[in-house]
């Protein structure tokens, strides 16, 4: 892989903080909600995420530094994945794009 190259599936490479969108803020979320539903909020009207699940649309999260399956439910994350601050920290980014391979 070349400099600043992502792997498929690997969060890209940041080169500039241009580039990254910061959002702090709360979520209600209704009991019984998941990661998908936080995700699906923050990535209203984004292009390509527009109703569908935000991993269909490229997207994933982490916290902790742990990419978490989307479908994980919040009570899950609150009770085992918090910061002593008792705060759940996600970050969600864009996955790199796949490798095309062609047969020659």
């Amino acid at each position: 892989r070349g400099e600043g190259e992502a792997l498929e599936g690997e969060a890209p490479h940041i080169r500039s903080w241009d580039e990254v969108t910061c959002t702090s803020r709360p979520f209600a979320v209704e009991e019984g909600g998941t990661l998908e539903d936080v995700m699906r909020t923050m990535l209203a009207g984004e292009d390509g995420a527009e109703g569908a699940p935000a991993s269909e649309a490229g997207f994933a999260a982490s916290v902790q530094g742990i990419q978490v399956p989307a479908g994980t439910p919040l009570a899950w994350l609150c009770q085992h994945m918090c910061h002593p601050d008792r705060f759940v920290h996600i970050c969600m980014h864009r996955l790199a794009a796949r490798a095309s391979t062609h047969e020659t």
